[in-house]
């Protein structure tokens, strides 16, 4: 339904970023942004953004951050691609020679 070119580096900046304060996290993708935010607890918060091309106006899901940032420690590509149909149902990140299939958590 959704195929969303995303940059490594940034992803991963910005997923790593959050991982300090929360390995689970909400995912809101809106007007060709991508908000990362902790899911936390604690009174703890983190939250940080970066930007994408996309045509979706408001995508949100949560998900632990360890399953994305092993899947990005191991590709080389510069970009990859964040495949989504539905909220709230297994979504894929893809490159040209991986693809993992992710959970995500219910909040």
């Amino acid at each position: 339904k959704y195929i969303i070119d995303i940059n490594k580096h940034n992803f991963l900046k910005a997923l790593k970023q959050i991982n300090i304060i929360s390995q689970e996290i909400k995912i809101n993708i809106k007007n060709n942004i991508i908000e990362i935010e902790s899911i936390s607890e604690d009174k703890l918060e983190a939250k940080t953004e970066i930007e994408i091309k996309s045509d979706i106006s408001s995508f949100r899901f949560a998900v632990n951050s360890r399953f994305i940032l092993d899947f990005l420690n191991v590709v080389d590509e510069e970009f990859i691609e964040l495949c989504l149909n539905e909220e709230n149902i297994p979504f894929s990140l893809k490159t040209k020679n991986y693809q993992t299939i992710i959970m995500p958590i219910t909040i």
